[in-house]
């Protein structure tokens, strides 16, 4: 809500630096504090602020209405509008993210795992993926679906209806990949996780099935999920 405030484009400019800092160190710098002292001053507490606000509007013109030739309190109402309108604003968009999903949406996320979406997904995993602990890639599901197809579907389903999964489907393998040939410190290292098939299969359900209604949790500018 922030980014609509009239310091924002300001404070950004003014601490942006120099071209020769990466962007990363630019966003850190203006995330604390300025971004936060910012939000602190003008964003914490928003409806209390709006309602203040609103309050001391009507105040203004009720004053105006008395003394109409008055140009301090012309002036005062003028700001005063203007701050009332920018909380108004930022209240609203403050509880459009806080939002309660619709009935159908709640349904939607509970409605029971079918077999069709289960194979769905497993058939959008690369065949080329690592395998997890377990041994098996997606290619090995895919190609004997026939025959183990049936029971692919009720043990993804028993976790849903359970949720309870097997420490051996769980369990997963931290393969640390060599950014250079000349890997000599930890941190020359990016980690894999290897996972089971059966652990990306509900993990894609349930990415897929939040997809649909991310929208309506997470505004369009904000940039991280607490």
């Amino acid at each position: 809500m922030w980014i609509s405030h009239p310091d924002f484009q300001e404070l950004v400019q003014s601490n942006w630096g120099t071209k020769q800092f990466c962007i990363c160190r630019k966003l850190k710098r203006i995330e604390s504090p300025p971004l936060k002292q910012l939000n602190s001053k003008h964003i914490a507490h928003i409806s209390t602020r709006a309602d203040n606000a609103k309050r001391g509007l009507i105040t203004a013109q009720n004053m105006r209405h008395d003394k109409p030739s008055n140009a301090e309190l012309q002036n005062t109402v003028g700001q005063l509008r203007k701050q009332a309108v920018f909380l108004s604003e930022s209240e609203r968009n403050f509880f459009f993210q806080q939002a309660k999903l619709s009935q159908e949406q709640a349904a939607a996320l509970v409605r029971e795992i079918s077999s069709h979406e289960i194979k769905e997904a497993l058939f959008d995993i690369g065949e080329d993926k690592s395998l997890g602990p377990i041994g098996y890639t997606s290619c090995f599901f895919k190609k004997a679906w026939h025959t183990i197809g049936e029971d692919f579907c009720v043990a993804i389903k028993e976790f849903f209806t359970s949720s309870l999964l097997l420490k051996q489907i769980n369990h997963m393998i931290i393969a640390l990949i060599p950014k250079s040939g000349h890997a000599t410190t930890v941190g020359d290292y990016r980690p894999i996780a290897c996972c089971n098939v059966i652990y990306k299969v509900i993990a894609k359900i349930l990415a897929s099935r939040l997809a649909l209604i991310l929208d309506n949790l997470v505004d369009q500018a904000q940039s991280a999920v607490c």
